[in-house]
């Protein structure tokens, strides 16, 4: 059994992991205004991604910033 450490827990790389995605989130969206959730639809992704396979499922693990 491998030893978690704060360093490499997924856990404590969450909030960058979110952090992240949030960027490339608004990013997307561009300058226009809107009313979205970055840390919901990466909760919705990380919900679906465990149903996801192939060459979906790397895309999502990319999208994620993390595995599912």
């Amino acid at each position: 059994m491998t030893e978690t450490t704060p360093e490499t827990s997924s856990t404590a790389r969450l909030p960058g992991v979110v952090a992240a995605y949030a960027r490339r989130f608004h990013a997307a969206v561009g300058d226009q205004h809107h009313v979205a959730s970055p840390l919901g639809a990466w909760l919705v992704l990380a919900m679906a991604a465990p149903a996801i396979n192939g060459a979906d499922a790397q895309q999502v693990t990319e999208a994620l910033g993390m595995p599912a």
